[in-house]
């Protein structure tokens, strides 16, 4: 009877000890999801500014493609401009 009592006493100081390292990792594992929480939040934050950033720019690209062609139609213009000039020039 004694032996069943000391065996069932250690059984239970095992199952204490096992209890107790389960419950440390189990708050260990919360510390650390916390963390990963935070750090998704701060991640999140970056790629919506950098999606944003990303917009803005693409905004100007488009900006200056388009004073680009302008550009390109004024220098067209220009020099079909001064080749009659010039032909003028050249006929007179």
């Amino acid at each position: 009877m004694v032996e069943d009592i000391n065996k069932d006493f250690k059984n239970t100081e095992m199952l204490s000890v096992t209890l107790n390292n389960v419950d440390t990792e189990l708050q260990e594992n919360r510390e650390k999801i916390k963390i990963l929480n935070e750090n998704n939040k701060a991640l999140s934050l970056k790629v919506d500014t950098l999606s944003k950033n990303i917009d803005n720019k693409n905004k100007e690209i488009k900006e200056l493609k388009s004073d680009n062609k302008h550009l390109q139609e004024m220098n067209y213009f220009i020099s079909s401009s001064l080749f009659l000039l010039l032909n003028t020039i050249k006929v007179l």
